[in-house]
């Protein structure tokens, strides 16, 4: 059989299996989640417990009932020169099981991936050389350079907190006596693992903290001694120093959000905003108990409803400016997760940008509801983009 053969087979399989109960698209989806090798067996073995497993499912599900297809891949299945991919994962929503097939290219990419070498840039760049479009324009933010180009937007600035690039440790000794307390962050992270928190009580007082399987504290006599850990625990990589927030907290633990906002076609939705509830003296919030922002400020803060809705509409506000301002700085985005905090003065900062949000807080918040709308909206921008790439072939043959 040859490889044309083959890939027309595997189009009427995808077609009859996918377009059951469904009337046909002018532009129909085939979306590509791109993930890990590991991630993609999480899925096939149904760990249900797993926080990556949930919405993946939702996601092929929803597509399946409304004649979408949703494909699962890691670097290693993609055939670019035969513009395939190999053993690519789907979602029998019939069976409820999750099955192999080889499949053509998709023609969104919904970049799901962690790992930074050489063979996912490969794919990366043949995927973009071959036009296909991507949910996202970047499929990383480096924190530094997030910054900087925030800085250089005049709306989005005044959201930023102080923030350095580390060459040396003399960079955090000045940042340290100057701020008191400050966060050193990998420039890439996720899940709150290439954070510390270094605290300056008194000159023979230095405390660090960071969270890797458990929270870990200690301190040291003097600034010097710091050195050591430090460099062990960020091993050369690249990292900035940033003034901390004095975070609004809540029985001692510090709280902060996470806005899931996402683009549907010309427009932006914002999901929801969670907040977290961090672990007492914690650098971060990534292991906390979440829930809907507007029920933490009435139940937890003793907010008003008056005052709620003020709150929220100055976070939105807050929300719409980041997201266009990172589309400005990085070109379009069909979702980012926006971590931010707010102060003891009511001031709202941005912690961090996400392109690759786990969506694990927002499960916690909104539930099986949310996530489906979730994913719903994900799909609503796959089809823009299909119809958006559509439109440019044709243009290009005219």
């Amino acid at each position: 059989m040859s490889s044309h053969e083959h890939m027309y087979e595997i189009d009427v399989r995808e077609r009859s299996f996918f377009m059951q109960g469904t009337e046909e698209q002018s532009a129909p989806v085939r979306l590509g989640v791109f993930l890990s090798n590991a991630h993609k067996m999480i899925l096939k073995r149904k760990v249900k417990d797993h926080k990556r497993y949930r919405f993946m499912e939702l996601l092929a599900s929803e597509a399946a009932k409304a004649g979408d297809t949703v494909i699962f891949f890691s670097p290693e299945d993609v055939v670019m020169g035969e513009n395939i991919i190999k053993n690519a994962l789907y979602y029998d929503i019939q069976a409820k099981k999750w099955k192999l097939m080889d499949s053509p290219l998709p023609t969104v990419v919904y970049e799901r991936i962690y790992t930074r070498n050489g063979l996912v840039t490969k794919v990366r760049r043949g995927f973009k050389g071959k036009g296909i479009p991507s949910i996202n324009n970047q499929a990383s933010f480096d924190k530094y350079d997030t910054y900087k180009k925030l800085q250089g937007i005049e709306k989005a600035a005044p959201y930023l907190p102080p923030t350095i690039n580390v060459h040396s440790f003399n960079d955090i000794r000045r940042f340290l006596l100057k701020y008191k307390t400050v966060y050193l962050k990998k420039v890439h992270s996720s899940l709150g693992k290439g954070v510390v928190k270094v605290q300056y009580r008194n000159s023979r007082s230095f405390e660090f903290s960071h969270f890797r399987s458990r929270l870990r504290n200690r301190s040291v006599s003097n600034m010097n001694k710091l050195k050591r850990p430090l460099s062990q625990f960020f091993k050369k990589k690249k990292f900035i120093a940033q003034q901390a927030i004095d975070l609004i907290t809540l029985n001692g633990c510090n709280v902060d959000f996470r806005a899931e906002v996402q683009r549907t076609g010309e427009q932006i939705t914002i999901g929801g905003i969670a907040a977290r509830v961090g672990l007492k003296r914690s650098p971060i919030t990534v292991h906390s108990t979440a829930m809907p922002a507007e029920i933490f400020f009435e139940s937890e803060l003793g907010y008003s409803e008056k005052k709620v809705k003020e709150v929220v509409d100055e976070i939105e506000a807050f929300l719409k400016t980041i997201y266009f301002s990172l589309e400005e700085a990085y070109g379009n985005f069909g979702e980012i997760g926006i971590d931010f905090g707010i102060d003891n003065k009511g001031r709202i900062w941005l912690i961090e940008a996400n392109s690759k949000s786990a969506k694990v807080s927002f499960e916690k918040s909104y539930g099986q509801d949310g996530l489906k709308e979730n994913a719903g909206n994900l799909l609503k921008y796959a089809r823009y983009l299909t119809e958006g790439s559509a439109e440019k072939n044709e243009a290009m043959h005219l």
